[in-house]
């Protein structure tokens, strides 16, 4: 493991640069801050410099961490696992859509295998503990076109680990948690750390080598999503049953009138489990 810092890199780095050395490539180099704008901004610069694939950017603290649509991610000081990763897939755009349900796949795996509480995840990037936000999925890609691989992409990955009550904003408490909240006690940055480079360099080697088939299963079967009534803000607002999603990763959503929609991007609402009211509800 080569180990490259950029600032002052806290305890918790630094136990997980000790931590993920694992046999693969993913986390080589790995380069640390103690603060940084975001993660992502940090591994978009080193791509662009020619860092090779599985270089991986983890901080203490991001100034600007962001979520998808440019939404703020709040990350405080060592609450949390902020990490971004350079990949460089040999394959077109228009086959890089599952690319962020194939990090959620890699990251509900490590955090059920550390942190021993139930992971969900949620159309398109989001994984929840008990029903509530713990992380989230980002990915940016740069150059390339429907027909080419891309330059480089990175995927941003960023996980509630010891965040209190106390450091969640306000507004979020209601929908947003920790995975030390739901746990009842704190959990190892590090083994999480750790975990989850061995779980991405997993999941991303078996899409780019098989394809999605057996990870699109997998992300189903972890799924809160699917078999739910939900509502899909996008370019307008459609509401349905949500069917499966494909091999594109873009949700499936049986419309009232039996249409079924194909949706590459959106915000998901959850109808209340049992509610009884979606399309499939008289038995379709």
């Amino acid at each position: 493991m080569t180990e490259e810092t950029g600032g002052s890199a806290g305890t918790a780095i630094r136990v997980l640069l000790a931590a993920a050395a694992h046999p693969g490539k993913f986390g080589r180099p790995l380069v640390s801050f103690g603060c940084v704008s975001s993660t992502n901004d940090a591994a978009l610069e080193l791509a662009a410099q020619g860092a090779p694939e599985g270089t991986a950017v983890v901080a203490d603290q991001q100034q600007r961490g962001r979520g998808r649509m440019g939404r703020e991610w709040v990350s405080p000081l060592g609450g949390g696992l902020w990490c971004s990763l350079v990949l460089r897939p040999a394959l077109p755009l228009r086959e890089l859509g599952p690319l962020a349900l194939v990090g959620a796949v890699a990251a509900r795996a490590a955090i059920g295998r550390t942190a021993h509480v139930t992971c969900k995840v949620k159309w398109p990037n989001d994984l929840l503990v008990g029903g509530r936000k713990a992380g989230g999925i980002l990915t940016e890609a740069s150059g390339g076109s429907l027909l080419c691989p891309p330059d480089f992409v990175v995927m941003g990955i960023g996980i509630n680990v010891n965040l209190g009550i106390a450091d969640l904003p306000p507004e979020l408490r209601d929908r947003a948690t920790s995975l030390s909240i739901a746990a009842g006690s704190p959990v190892p940055v590090a083994g999480l750390g750790a975990a989850l480079l061995a779980e991405v360099e997993r999941a991303y080697g078996q899409f780019t080598e098989t394809g999605f088939a057996a990870l699109r299963e997998e992300w189903i079967a972890g799924s809160e999503t699917i078999g739910r009534e939900v509502t899909v803000t996008g370019a307008s607002i459609l509401r349905g049953w949500a069917e499966t999603i494909d091999m594109q990763g873009r949700l499936v959503l049986r419309l009232p009138d039996g249409r079924a929609e194909h949706i590459a991007a959106g915000d998901v609402s959850l109808a209340h489990a049992g509610s009884g009211s979606g399309p499939f509800a008289a038995g379709r």
